[in-house]
């Protein structure tokens, strides 16, 4: 409860404060290093034939000392480069197409490599993982994923 209470104050102060609000209530944009500092994440398979239908799960698993925030309305977007297609594009924890434990969440992509070789899988997302004093936000976190068509 203490934790729910937590964001929604830092949504309420963000929306009225701006960029020095966000920051204050421990919010991130895409700043370098928070992959490996505050989670992880990784496609798994990461090699797919060309022209088959594969689901990818990417998972993201918090880092040391934290723990995923399941209370955040986490949400992603798929996007891939001209060798990828992808036919769901939208996740979120609302449409309950976001998996989500203790320490991890994971989405499964259905994606179609069509051209052989690396692959740019990009994953956008806005999620929040916590200790046991304070919750980061990741609002748009920009993360690249190689894929690999043979």
């Amino acid at each position: 409860m203490r934790r729910w209470i937590m964001v929604l104050f830092m949504v309420l102060v963000g929306c009225r404060g701006g960029q020095t609000a966000a920051a204050a209530a421990g919010e991130t944009s895409g700043e370098e290093g928070n992959r490996g500092k505050y989670y992880e994440a990784a496609a798994v398979p990461n090699e797919v034939g060309l022209n088959e239908k594969v689901s990818v799960v990417v998972s993201f698993t918090a880092g040391s000392g934290y723990h995923w925030n399941d209370e955040y309305p986490a949400r992603f977007e798929v996007s891939g480069g001209e060798g990828v297609g992808i036919e769901k594009r939208e996740f979120s924890v609302k449409t309950k197409d976001v998996e989500v434990s203790k320490d991890a969440a994971r989405i499964t992509i259905p994606v179609v490599v069509k051209e052989s070789g690396a692959q740019d899988l990009l994953v956008k997302g806005s999620f929040s993982v916590c200790n046991e004093t304070s919750c980061k936000i990741m609002r748009n976190e920009e993360i690249h994923l190689p894929l690999t068509g043979r």
